[in-house]
């Protein structure tokens, strides 16, 4: 059944936008006016959602009720913008770049960012909240009307279009279709914005031929209130539409406008706001910012920030800004005059101030000269090729000064003159794109085609040795399915590699097409490994392969089993994929000598399996001699290659005996450590994991507890939060009982509680408050839990689950009161840990506690990167790195690395 509707939505940062397109009486997209609130009592139409959510009181609610919600718990719209930002721990904004932040939980209730608060949401939750107003105020309006079958146009039934950031990667996009399925719709496709844009533009401008010639380009620069996209679109020489390139992610827009206002306001008030207080400030910036640029007669404006207390006045900052000053900052940081010889901007991630991981280089300019310089290399040309048009998007480019400011620049580099199109409105054009789009994949407009610009192939293995296939030939549209007509052997239930290779000047192989090992002309990309579940024991089956290219730039990959009706899907980002390709950084590919493997396969065999006890003793010497490398010298993917060997092993026979269970507990947890660092580690636990519901074989044996307690803590970076909290309250029950234990085995038990960086906020609170009383007493293992349980940068936990400072201050206190004396190495990191500044006003402790561990560490000679860590923004060295891992890092493991 067709839908009557083809329905675009524009999930926008600063705004949310839906159109539609009425198949029954027209074919050019309307925009829908949605029912909000705008104050208390009153409820108005209008054609955007703001992107702001406001968590209600409970006697505001009836003020703030909807037609379809009387009791809310939660507005969002326009009301939430004017009235929410007063009240910073019951309002949420951009919760749409929290879906690209990797150092968070994104399904995690995180949002306000930053306030200790009870009631939080997740970033996918709030952009689910968006879309189901969307929904409600849809099926106000639209659910009495019927399509021809008499069922009712209700949203969720609709062909629906939902738009992105081109520059999304994977995870971000799949969490955007996670929000609309939480939010009730079916049937969805995923559509890059500035894409949109352009098939916005098409739907106006229908003699788009007039316009744009054969060979000419248009770039699309769209700059949104937390994203920046470019993309260009070339017109071929037989006249059809083709997007050519896209840029990188860029977390810059206005957003990061509203932000540098606030700082400069802040800088003037010479005081530190507290985070409520930042977070209300950026408020005001965004509505001073919006005042200016809306209005020329504007010449002053104030920034008000009320501080709490009983007292309105007192408790008001005012900050008083002229409109030069706030077009002056924008102008000067954001769209700067650069020469086209410019360096390339520093889009190195390292440690970020405020809440987001935003841009470093916050210059516009300075990142579309970097996406025209990419352009030209994907064109394989020499130097930049300048495109003919130019075509605005999103809100932060609706002052006429900026859009002029960019031309200006671009026609500086290229010593032409670049051409404006015209736009549908540049808050509106994306969703009025997204349902022209609809119309166009359903033959009735326009299309754009996404050809892939390179061939892709899978290396394989085969009697005559490695070979490449190619399962997506250049210039496959987007959709297509792309099948191969060979058989392949899949073995299931075990790790395996499939090594993607890509060629852009390779133009006549065909999907199928078997190439020898030395083709020319093909790169690797980076492989992707996983584990294929099929039954219970690793077994052979035969598969067919089929692929697929979207729109949003996925190579989607088929393996169908011929046996059965099971079916695979692999997924890699094309987009990611490249950008890492022709990354400065990108780390070199560790390949592992199989002939010497299988040496030391060997030997492990012949230790465990034999329960040899002179083989088991000399092990690691023995498999030093086998791979010709001293262990300290091996890398993370040896590691993990020796890992899978071991738990290839009977677990169940090696446990029988003591002195066998605890070596094995005890190499398989130096392979395995520190739990991260290579895609498939929680698949090796999955493997251990349900050996933890058995505990130890030999309960009486210290060596086998000890080793049993060491491997859990190796592991624990690969363990989910469940695991985790589930590990941690048996932990703590065994060090809270009245029985005594064994010194060795209780000191492992505090270092694998410490490792435990998911378990709950809560718990761990509980756990360090139980050291206040002894604080000035705890011994080298107690210190070095409190330092990787309170840290502000944790070794690999989410930055949603460091501790709130006010909650570990009164610890770290009490801890720097230990007598001089008795002070070791431990206490520096514990103390530099808890108080390491990371720029971020949510997870920073107050600056005069820093103040005060600054000097406690400097009066006691603490090392020179213990206090660094204190006063600056710096990167752990790797010793430093090991002293708080716990153990020493296995080559090609970088901590700290997005």
């Amino acid at each position: 059944m067709s839908s009557r509707f083809i329905v675009g939505i524009d999930l926008g940062t600063t705004n949310c936008a839906l159109s539609y397109v009425d198949l029954e009486t027209s074919t050019e997209p309307q925009l829908f006016e949605v029912e909000q609130v705008t104050a208390y009592g009153e409820k108005h139409q209008q054609y955007n959602l703001p992107s702001f959510l406001y968590r209600c009181e409970e006697n505001e609610q009836a003020q703030l009720a909807l037609t379809w919600d009387k009791k809310p718990q939660y507005v969002c719209g326009e009301y939430a913008r004017r009235f929410g930002g007063a009240k910073s721990d019951r309002f949420i904004h951009s919760a749409k770049s929290w879906l690209v932040h990797k150092a968070v939980d994104r399904e995690q209730a995180i949002l306000p960012w930053g306030i200790e608060e009870e009631h939080k949401i997740s970033p996918v939750a709030a952009s689910s909240f968006y879309l189901k107003h969307l929904r409600e105020a849809w099926n106000k309006s639209f659910g009495q009307t019927k399509d021809k079958e008499g069922s009712p146009c209700i949203l969720e039934d609709q062909e629906l279009v939902i738009t992105v950031p081109a520059s999304f990667d994977e995870v971000a996009r799949e969490l955007s279709l996670k929000a609309a399925f939480n939010a009730g719709f079916k049937k969805v496709t995923l559509l890059e914005e500035p894409l949109a844009a352009f098939y916005s533009w098409l739907q106006v401008n229908k003699e788009w031929q007039d316009t744009l010639k054969n060979g000419e380009r248009v770039l699309i620069v769209d700059i949104g209130g937390g994203t920046s996209d470019f993309s260009m679109i070339e017109v071929s020489d037989d006249g059809a539409l083709r997007r050519t390139s896209v840029g990188p992610h860029l977390l810059l827009g206005g957003d990061n406008i509203d932000r540098t206002i606030a700082f400069e306001a802040q800088k003037r008030a010479n005081r530190k706001f507290n985070n409520r207080e930042m977070s209300s400030l950026i408020q005001e910036a965004r509505r001073a910012k919006e005042k200016v640029l809306s209005d020329e007669q504007v010449n002053e404006i104030n920034l008000s920030v009320h501080s709490g207390g009983s007292s309105l006045l007192k408790g008001m900052s005012l900050i008083k800004f002229n409109r030069q000053e706030i077009l002056d900052i924008i102008h000067q940081g954001f769209f700067p005059s650069i020469q086209i010889d410019a360096a390339e901007p520093d889009r190195k991630v390292g440690l970020r101030t405020l809440d987001l991981p935003y841009e470093r280089d916050p210059a516009i300019t300075s990142h579309l000269l970097s996406f025209l310089r990419r352009d030209a290399q994907i064109s394989t040309l020499s130097e930049i090729k300048f495109p003919e048009h130019i075509l605005f998007n999103g809100g932060t480019m609706i002052p006429l000064s900026f859009r002029d400011q960019v031309i200006n620049q671009i026609n500086s580099w290229s010593g032409q003159s670049i051409n404006a199109l015209n736009s549908k409105g540049l808050d509106i054009a994306v969703a009025h794109g997204a349902s022209s789009y609809g119309l166009s994949r359903s033959g009735l407009g326009t299309q754009v085609k996404g050809g892939i610009a390179r061939s892709y192939f899978l290396k394989i293995d085969s009697q005559e040795g490695s070979k490449f296939i190619c399962i997506m030939p250049r210039d496959t549209e987007e959709h297509s399915i792309q099948v191969c007509d060979k058989i392949f052997t899949l073995k299931t239930n075990s790790i395996i590699s499939f090594p993607l290779y890509s060629s852009e000047t390779r133009l006549l192989d065909k999907t199928g097409d078997i190439l020898n090992s030395d083709a020319e002309d093909i790169s690797v990309l980076s492989p992707l490994s996983t584990s294929i579940s099929h039954g219970k024991k690793v077994q052979d089956i035969r598969v067919k392969l089929k692929s697929s290219v979207n729109e949003s730039n996925s190579l989607e990959v088929w393996l169908e089993a011929l046996d059965t009706d099971h079916q695979w899907q692999l997924r890699f980002d094309l987009r990611q994929l490249h950008e890492q390709e022709n990354s400065d950084d990108q780390e070199e590919t560790i390949t592992v000598n199989e002939r010497l493997l299988q040496k030391a396969s060997e030997s492990i065999n012949s230790a465990f399996v034999k329960n040899d006890a002179k083989a088991l003793n000399s092990l690691m010497k023995n498999l030093e001699n086998d791979l010709e490398l001293k262990r300290k010298e091996w890398s993370v993917v040896l590691c993990r290659r020796l890992a899978d060997l071991l738990l290839e092993l009977d677990i169940e026979l090696i446990r029988k005996n003591a002195a066998t269970e605890a070596r094995y507990y005890n190499i398989l947890g130096f392979m395995m450590r520190p739990g991260f660092g290579n895609s498939h580690d929680q698949f090796r636990v999955n493997k251990l994991w349900p050996f933890w519901f058995k505990g130890v074989q030999n309960k009486t044996d210290i060596p086998s507890q000890v080793e049993w307690w060491t491997l859990w803590r190796r592991c624990s970076g690969a363990l989910s939060r469940g695991r985790q909290e589930q590990m941690a309250h048996k932990i703590h029950g065994e060090l809270s009982s009245k029985k005594s234990l064994n010194p060795q085995l209780s000191r492992e038990l505090k270092r694998c509680l410490g490792a435990l960086e998911l378990s709950p906020i809560k718990f761990r609170k509980k756990v360090l408050s139980e050291f206040m009383e002894r604080a000035t007493r705890l011994d080298e293992v107690e210190l070095w839990m409190i330092a990787r349980m309170a840290a502000r940068r944790p070794v690999y936990a989410p930055l949603d689950l460091v501790l709130p400072a006010k909650s570990i201050s009164s610890l770290a206190t009490l801890i720097m009161q230990t007598n001089p004396k008795k002070l070791t190495n431990m206490h520096f990191l514990c103390i530099s840990r808890i108080m390491s500044l990371t720029a971020n006003h949510a997870l920073d402790m107050p600056e005069k506690n820093r103040i005060e561990a600054s000097k406690f560490l400097s009066k006691n000679n603490a090392a020179k990167h213990f206090i660094q860590q204190v006063n600056e923004l710096v990167e752990e060295d790797v010793a430093s790195q090991s002293l708080v891992l716990g153990d020493s890092i296995p080559i090609g493991l970088k901590l700290h690395k997005d």
